[in-house]
């Protein structure tokens, strides 16, 4: 049976990949939270049950070799709804944002053609993070390993 996406959100803590937390007192969450409805071609939720859906993350919205993927065989779908943390099956490499870029992400349902992929963001302060990782200061910083200066270093 064809599926479609009808909604995704995309959630997570992508930016977090990017950071190196050698003096952290909590490790960074290699994992992204991902919710969606996948409906029937006529718009209609599709029936409960267990399905197989295949997660794929690429570097752009048409190419064909996925950076990273992973296999989730019989999720719950209830009305449709479905809800699955990338990364706790196959781990998400820490290198996946070492590029940058925009990121997309493909689900699969069953046998069915991968459906049209989803940009993917990051929650709202996570994007924040990005500018520390090539700080040239470090205000109030406990360690600021690379930064050129530390001014309150801790």
């Amino acid at each position: 049976m064809p599926h479609r996406i009808r909604a995704a959100v995309v959630a997570g803590v992508l930016a977090g990949f990017t950071i190196a937390a050698s003096h952290a007192t909590a490790a960074v969450p290699h994992t992204l939270d991902v919710q969606g409805v996948l409906t029937a071609a006529s718009g209609t939720p599709t029936t409960d049950g267990k399905y197989t859906l295949t997660f794929a993350l690429y570097a752009d919205a048409k190419g064909a070799t996925p950076l990273w993927s992973e296999v989730i065989k019989a999720i719950q779908l209830k009305s449709g709804r479905f809800a699955h943390r990338l990364g706790s099956i196959k781990p998400l490499p820490a290198t996946l944002l070492a590029t940058g870029g925009a990121r997309w992400l493909g689900i699969q349902v069953d046998a069915d053609p991968e459906l049209p992929r989803v940009a993917v963001g990051t929650v709202f302060f996570a994007g924040r993070a990005a500018a520390a990782d090539n700080a040239k200061t470090a205000d109030n910083a406990k360690t600021a390993d690379n930064a050129k200066t530390a001014d309150n270093a801790k």
